[in-house]
C-alpha cells in the first residue's frame, strides 16, 4: 500500500521528532566544532537541516519566514518543523504533486 498525502504531515512530524534530539543538544560553543566533513562545521550542518525543513514547508506554499537571530537552534528547528507540518497539514487536494529540488512527490509515490 502506498502512502496517501494526507499521511505526509506525520511523516514529515515523525522525521522532525527525530531529527530534533541531537539538534536540543547544540549550543553556541558546539556550533563552530568541525565534522567529519572538513568543510562543514556543526553550524554549517545545522544550517543545511532547517534549509531543507523548511524547503518541505515553502514546497506546499508556505511563506518565507526571517530568522529569529536571538533563538536557539532548538527553538529554530521548532518554528521551521511547526510551520513545515501545518504547511502540509493545510493540503486539501489528494491529487497534488509537491515538487522539491531532489524529487517530485506524487500521491502514492511514498512507500509503505
Amino acid at each position: 500500500m502506498m502512502r496517501d498525502m494526507a499521511e505526509w504531515p506525520d511523516l514529515l512530524g515523525r522525521t522532525y521528532d527525530v531529527v530534533r534530539a541531537p539538534i536540543e543538544l547544540l549550543g553556541e560553543p558546539l556550533l563552530d566544532r568541525a565534522t567529519p566533513c572538513s568543510e562543514w562545521a556543526v553550524r554549517d550542518l545545522f544550517r543545511h537541516v532547517l534549509g531543507t525543513v523548511e524547503g518541505f514547508a515553502s514546497a506546499i506554499g508556505a511563506p518565507p519566514v526571517g530568522a529569529d537571530a536571538g533563538a536557539t537552534p532548538v527553538e529554530r528547528f521548532d518554528a521551521a518543523a511547526a510551520r513545515s507540518v501545518a504547511a502540509w497539514r493545510s493540503v486539501t487536494d489528494a491529487s497534488a504533486t509537491v515538487s522539491l529540488p531532489f524529487a517530485t512527490l506524487r500521491p502514492g509515490s511514498l512507500p509503505p
